[in-house]
């Protein structure tokens, strides 16, 4: 078996769980990623967007396959497509997205729950974003965190039911305490805690 034959095929049986992360990132998951982790998902989001680029180009064989009856039906309803190289931009972009949210707030988050404990995450308050949808109420408003940027957070990721207090004491540069259930790889909220002093360095 060749190494392009074995790229397709891991290529292929990856666009699923890829998919599937992305919509348990947007409505599922609660998660905060560690710094870590979200390194490790921005590095992996470039990769995989970059991957799939290249592989939905369909460049010397590699990826997909203009020739395919599957493909051929694609091509005719959606002519844009055609043009390999719009074709791999698109599909990158679309798999790097996936990637983004994958990496930092579906699968970790089922990773923490398999071998995570209650425990506890230093973050900073950044910001503020305004009536997000959430399953907790019908709009959820919550604070955003410095060290995770757009998208990381799961859906439902810090949306509790802050008073008008809470809401006037997290502002930017504001350390908090996020306790839950906590790995190496991040949180999973149930409360937010405001610190008297900034975490040490």
């Amino acid at each position: 078996m060749t190494a392009r034959l074995v790229a397709n095929r891991l290529g292929s049986l990856a666009i699923l769980p890829l998919a599937v992360g992305g919509v348990v990132s947007l409505w599922g998951s609660d998660f905060v990623p560690s710094v870590a982790t979200v390194f490790v998902a921005v590095v992996s989001a470039g990769i995989v967007g970059t991957f799939y680029g290249a592989f939905f180009s369909g460049i010397h064989g590699f990826g997909w396959s203009d020739e395919r009856p599957a493909a051929h039906d694609a091509l005719r309803r959606y002519k844009v497509f055609r043009n390999p190289f719009v074709r791999g931009l698109f599909m990158g972009l679309v798999f790097f997205c996936f990637a983004w949210l994958s990496f930092s707030s579906a699968f970790p988050w089922v990773l923490n729950m398999v071998a995570g404990s209650q425990g506890t995450m230093i973050a900073v308050v950044d910001g503020w974003q305004e009536s997000s949808h959430s399953a907790r109420s019908r709009q959820c408003s919550r604070p955003t965190l410095r060290h995770v940027p757009f998208g990381m957070l799961g859906r439902y990721a810090l949306c509790f039911n802050y008073s008008s207090a809470d809401r006037s004491a997290l502002t930017p540069g504001t350390p908090v305490e996020l306790s839950g259930r906590r790995s190496w790889f991040g949180v999973s909220p149930t409360g937010v805690s405001l610190l008297k002093s900034p975490p040490a360095a």
